[in-house]
């Protein structure tokens, strides 16, 4: 797992990282999520959501780790 690597909603963070959503599962980008949903906080271990505000599964970028 490196940054820059892409994952998807179900899959648990091996890393304390941050992750920012990059589009949905099926193939869409719209309608977007909230700008609170865009980027992401996860612990070692805690699941990748699926965004909220639209009960659609997601692909996310890790773009750094948090130390």
């Amino acid at each position: 797992m490196a940054i820059g690597d892409v994952f998807v909603t179900g899959m648990k963070s091996e890393h304390y990282a941050e992750y920012k959503w990059e589009a949905y599962t099926d193939g869409t980008k719209t309608p977007g999520p909230k700008d609170e949903e865009m980027r992401i906080t996860l612990r070692i271990g805690e699941s990748l959501p699926a965004i909220l505000s639209t009960g659609k599964n997601a692909i996310w970028r890790m773009i750094a780790y948090i130390c």
